[in-house]
C-alpha cells in the first residue's frame, strides 16, 4: 500500500509540474467524456424508460387495426367499438379504459387560455394504477355520452400552480368552454396523462358539452385504448380473445372497402419511440468515435512523455524496480488525468445535456401509435445512471491512453539506455515515430468518418429546406385559436343546430378577418379548420364517381375546411378549375376542391372537374358533393413525407377547429402582439395558442434530421480539431528528435523544401492511409446513417471526396506549421553538438 501512495504522490507531482500538458490532456478528456454522456443521456431516455406505472408488465395497449386498399394501421376506436370490448364476457383484460385528447378553453384564471385534456372512461386510474393526491375518479354512470357529466379531475401540476395547491379544492367549479366543472379529484404526482400533456381528465360523458352527439357515431373512431391483464392471464390468450373482438365488430359494423380487427400488444412493447431509440444509438456510435480520437490523441502525448523517461525507467530498473512498477506508474498517471477530465466532461455535459433537451425534436416524444407520450425530455438529467456510466468511461479512458504506451516503453533493454542515451537514440532514429503515426492515422480515419456523416446529413437537411412547400411561406404566421362562447357547440346529430352553428360561425369568420386585415402591417387572415404541419380535421373514406359502376371506393383522404381566401393568401396555385367563393357553402351546391394528389389518385388519366366525390363529413343531403377545382399539393404532413391526398371543403360547408394563418408586410413576429389584442378585444373568451412564423413550423418539422445534422457537426469538429492537433504534435516531436540529422543534412547543402518535403512526406504518408481506412470506415457508416437520409445517397462520392479533401488539408495545415521549424535548424550548431 505505500508503494501505491508513493507512486500516487509522484504521479499527481508530475502533473503539477507539466500544466500545460495537464490542461490540454483534461480538455481533450473533457471534450470526449462530456460528449458521450450527453449522447448517453438521449440513449437512456430512448431505451432505459420503462412504462412509470405499478405492474407495467400487466399493462398492455389494446389495439383497433384497419384495413383497406391503402394498406393496414392501428387506428383508434370507435365508442360504440369501446362498449362491445367492455361488455364483452369474460375479459381477459380487466380493468380497461379508453381516452381521447382534446382541447378545452380555460376561463376565470386571467386570460382565456386554451388546455390539453383527457376526457377518459371510468376505469382510466384503476389502469394507471396510481392513487389521487385528492378526492376519487370517475364512476359508471360518467361514461354515458348522453351526459353531460359535469365532472373533471385535476391534474397535480394544475392544482398546485392554478389552484395554489389548496386542500379543500374538491368542489371547486372550473369554467372550461362557458362551462362549469366541479372538481371531484386531483391526479397523481408527476402524471399528465398518457399523452404526456394532459392537465385535467373529464369523463367521456362530459363529451356532450365538448362535441354533442360526436362520441355515439360508430363512424368517430376517437378513443385509444390500454389496460390491465387479469391475474393468470397471458398476453397470448388476451390477443386471441381481442380478435373475436375484432371479427364481432366487423359484423357488427360494416364498413364499406375497410375491415377491422383487434389485438393486443404489451405496455413495454409499445412504449418506445422507434426513431429516437435508432437516433439516439447512433449519436452515442458517434460519440464513441469522438472518445476514440481523444484518447488516441492522448495516447500520443503520453507515448512522448514516456519517451523522454526512457533513462529515468531504465535506472530504475537497473536499481530493482520491476515492469509492473513502471507501467503501474503510467497508469496511475493516466488515471489521474481520465478522473479530471471525467469530472470535466460531467460538469460539461451539464450544458449539453440541457441544451440537447431543448433542442429535442417533437418526433421524439410518442409512440408511432396508441397516442402515448413514451420519452419525456425532462428525463435528460444527471441521474445515477449517467453518472456510472462516466465513471466507467473514464476508468476505459485511463487504460485506452495509459496501458498501451506504458507497456510499449517498458519493454527495452537497460543497457541500451545507460549508455549515455546513444543507443537510444539509434533506436529512436528507427522505429520512434511508428505507434504515434498509427495513432494519427486512427485519428485522421475516425474524424474522416463523422465528417463523411456530416456532408450527407448536411445534404438531407439542404434538400428538406428546399423541398417545394407548395404555398409561400415568408412572413407568415401560424396560430390556432378557440371558439367563442356565445356560439354554441351544436349536436352533430342535429341538423337545425348544425346548419345555425355553421351560419354564425361564418358570421363570426368573417368580422374576424375584417378586424385582423385592419391592423397595420397585416396584409390578410385565412381561416381553415386544420392546419399546414399541424393535422387535418380529419382523414376519411371516399367514394368517387366511376362511368362504369356509379360510385366505387378510392381509399382515404386528409379533409381541410377552409375560407374563400386561404389559396390565394397561401400562394396555392390553381391548377383546373375554380376555388371557393362566397356562393359556396349551405346556400349553394355541395362543392370541393382536389389536391393534384388526390384528382391524380381518384381520377387517373381524367379531367376531375365536374366529377363527384362522397364521404360522411358533409351534412346529411349533401354528401355527394361537386370537384370545382385542382390545387397544388402542400407539405400538410412535412417536407420528408410523401404528399397526401386532400380534399378540400369550404369552411362556410361545415367549420371545425380554428387555425388561422396571417401574412405580413413586414417581420411577422412584430404583428403577433397586436393580433392578440384584437382577437382578446373581439371576445375575451378566444384563447389563442402556438401562434409561430410558418418558417419556424417548417424547421421544427424537420427538428429531427436537424438535431442528428448539429450533433455530429459538433462531434465532427471535435474530431477533426483533435485529428489536427495529434499531427501537430507528431511533426513537430519529428523535427525535435531528428534535428541532428535535419542540420547535417542542411549542412550538406540540401535545399530548403527539399528538407521541408521531407518532413511532410512521412504525415502526408499517415494522412493518406488514415484516409483510406477513413473511407472504408465512412462506406459502414453511411449505411448505418441511411435510416436517417433523405433524398440522399449513402454513398455519395461527392460527399467522400469532399470529405477526404478537407481532412487533407487539415493534416496539411497542421503538419506545415512544425514543420517549418526544419529549416530554421542551424547547421553549424548541429555540428558543434554532434562532436
Amino acid at each position: 500500500m505505500t508503494g501505491y501512495l508513493a507512486d500516487i504522490r509522484v504521479a499527481l507531482r508530475r502533473l503539477r509540474k507539466a500544466p500545460g500538458f495537464t490542461l490540454s490532456a483534461v480538455i481533450i478528456l473533457a471534450l470526449g467524456i462530456g460528449a458521450n454522456i450527453t449522447a448517453f443521456s438521449a440513449l437512456k431516455i430512448a431505451v432505459l424508460t420503462a412504462p412509470p406505472f405499478p405492474e407495467a408488465d400487466r399493462m398492455v395497449s389494446v389495439d383497433l387495426t384497419r384495413s383497406s386498399s391503402d394498406g393496414r394501421w392501428i387506428t383508434r376506436w370507435a365508442y360504440p367499438y369501446v362498449q362491445r370490448l367492455v361488455d364483452w364476457p369474460d375479459r381477459l383484460i380487466e380493468p380497461v379504459a379508453g381516452y381521447r385528447e382534446h382541447v378545452a378553453t380555460l376561463t376565470g384564471f386571467g386570460p382565456a387560455s386554451q388546455l390539453n385534456i383527457e376526457v377518459v372512461s371510468p376505469d382510466y386510474f384503476a389502469v394507471v394504477g396510481r392513487p389521487l393526491t385528492l378526492g376519487r375518479g370517475f364512476v359508471a354512470e360518467e361514461a354515458d355520452p348522453s351526459g353531460p357529466y359535469r365532472v373533471t379531475v385535476v391534474s397535480h401540476s394544475f392544482w398546485r400552480t392554478r389552484l395554489g395547491s389548496d386542500p379543500s379544492v374538491l368542489g371547486r367549479e372550473i369554467q372550461l368552454n362557458g362551462v362549469g366543472f366541479q372538481v371531484v379529484g386531483v391526479g397523481p404526482p408527476d402524471f399528465s396523462g398518457f399523452t404526456g400533456r394532459a392537465t385535467l381528465w373529464l369523463p367521456l360523458g362530459a363529451y356532450a358539452v365538448l362535441q354533442p352527439g360526436v362520441l355515439q357515431q360508430a363512424g368517430n373512431h376517437l378513443v385509444w385504448v390500454v389496460g390491465r391483464l387479469r391475474p393468470g392471464a397471458t398476453l397470448a390468450a388476451a390477443d386471441a380473445q381481442m380478435e373475436a373482438v375484432g371479427q364481432a365488430i366487423a359484423e357488427e359494423w360494416p364498413r364499406n372497402g375497410d375491415t377491422y380487427g383487434a389485438g393486443v400488444r404489451s405496455l413495454t412493447e409499445v412504449w418506445t419511440n422507434p426513431p429516437a431509440l435508432t437516433a439516439s444509438t447512433f449519436l452515442t456510435m458517434a460519440a464513441g468515435l469522438v472518445l476514440l480520437v481523444a484518447c488516441a490523441n492522448l495516447a500520443g502525448l503520453f507515448f512522448t512523455r514516456a519517451r523522454r523517461r526512457m533513462r529515468e525507467g531504465a535506472v530504475r530498473r537497473a536499481l530493482g524496480a520491476s515492469r509492473w512498477r513502471l507501467i503501474r506508474s503510467f497508469l496511475l498517471e493516466s488515471l489521474a488525468v481520465a478522473t479530471l477530465g471525467g469530472i470535466a466532461g460531467l460538469a460539461l455535459s451539464t450544458w449539453g445535456i440541457g441544451l440537447l433537451a431543448l433542442a429535442w425534436p417533437r418526433q421524439f416524444l410518442h409512440s408511432s401509435d396508441a397516442g402515448l407520450q413514451v420519452i419525456n425530455p425532462d428525463g435528460l438529467t444527471l441521474d445515477g445512471w449517467v453518472i456510472l456510466f462516466a465513471v466507467l468511461v473514464s476508468l476505459a479512458t485511463a487504460l485506452l491512453i495509459g496501458l498501451i504506451p506504458a507497456l510499449r516503453v517498458s519493454s527495452f533493454r537497460i543497457t541500451d539506455h545507460l549508455k549515455d542515451g546513444a543507443g537510444a537514440t539509434k533506436r529512436r532514429g528507427k522505429s520512434a515515430l511508428d505507434p504515434q503515426a498509427f495513432l494519427v492515422g486512427a485519428q485522421v480515419s475516425l474524424a474522416l468518418i463523422l465528417l463523411v456523416g456530416v456532408g450527407l446529413m448536411g445534404s438531407t437537411v439542404v434538400r428538406l429546406v428546399m423541398v417545394d412547400s407548395g404555398f409561400r411561406t415568408e412572413r407568415l404566421l401560424s396560430f390556432d385559436f378557440s371558439s367563442p362562447q356565445a356560439i354554441p357547440r351544436p349536436d352533430f346529430r342535429d341538423e337545425a343546430a348544425l346548419r345555425s352553428h355553421i351560419v354564425l360561425s361564418a358570421q363570426f369568420d368573417d368580422q374576424l378577418q375584417q378586424r385582423i386585415e385592419a391592423i397595420p402591417g397585416v396584409e390578410g387572415i385565412a381561416l381553415s379548420s386544420g392546419a399546414i404541419l399541424r393535422h387535418f380535421e380529419a382523414v376519411l373514406g371516399f367514394r368517387v364517381e366511376d362511368s362504369e359502376s356509379g360510385m366505387t371506393d378510392a381509399g382515404s383522404a386528409g379533409v381541410v375546411p377552409v375560407s374563400d381566401n386561404y389559396f390565394d393568401l397561401l400562394g396555392i396555385p390553381i391548377v383546373r378549375g375554380r376555388v371557393f367563393n362566397r356562393s359556396d357553402g349551405l346556400r349553394g351546391p355541395p362543392v370541393v376542391v382536389l389536391s393534384q394528389t388526390a384528382a391524380s389518385r381518384y381520377f387517373p388519366n381524367q379531367d376531375p372537374i365536374g366529377k363527384r366525390v362522397m364521404t360522411s363529413f358533409a351534412l346529411a343531403g349533401r354528401e355527394t358533393a361537386e370537384v370545382v377545382g385542382v390545387v397544388g399539393d402542400v407539405i400538410y404532413t412535412g417536407p420528408a413525407n410523401q404528399r397526401w391526398p386532400v380534399v378540400y371543403y369550404s369552411l362556410r360547408e361545415r367549420p371545425g377547429p380554428r387555425y388561422a394563418s396571417v401574412r405580413t408586410s413586414g417581420d411577422p413576429n412584430a404583428a403577433i402582439r397586436l393580433i392578440q389584442e384584437e382577437m382578446s378585444a373581439l371576445d375575451q373568451t378566444i384563447a389563442m395558442r402556438n401562434i409561430t412564423t410558418m418558417d419556424r413550423l417548417i424547421s421544427r418539422s424537420v427538428g429531427n434530421y436537424r438535431l442528428i445534422f448539429w450533433l455530429l457537426t459538433i462531434f465532427a469538429t471535435i474530431t477533426v480539431l483533435l485529428a489536427a492537433l495529434g499531427t501537430w504534435g507528431v511533426v513537430a516531436y519529428s523535427v525535435t528528435d531528428r534535428q541532428r540529422e535535419l542540420g547535417l543534412r542542411i549542412a550538406l547543402g540540401a535545399e530548403g523544401t527539399r528538407v521541408l518535403r521531407l518532413v511532410l512526406r512521412r504525415s502526408m504518408l499517415t494522412a493518406l492511409l488514415g484516409v483510406s481506412f477513413g473511407l472504408a470506415g465512412a462506406w459502414a457508416f453511411g449505411r448505418i446513417l441511411e435510416a436517417f437520409l433523405w433524398n440522399t445517397s449513402a454513398h455519395d462520392p461527392r460527399v467522400f471526396l469532399g470529405g477526404a479533401v478537407l481532412l487533407f488539408a487539415v493534416v496539411l495545415g497542421a503538419s506545415y506549421l512544425p514543420a517549418r521549424r526544419a529549416l530554421r535548424v542551424d547547421p553549424v550548431e548541429t555540428l558543434r553538438a554532434a562532436e
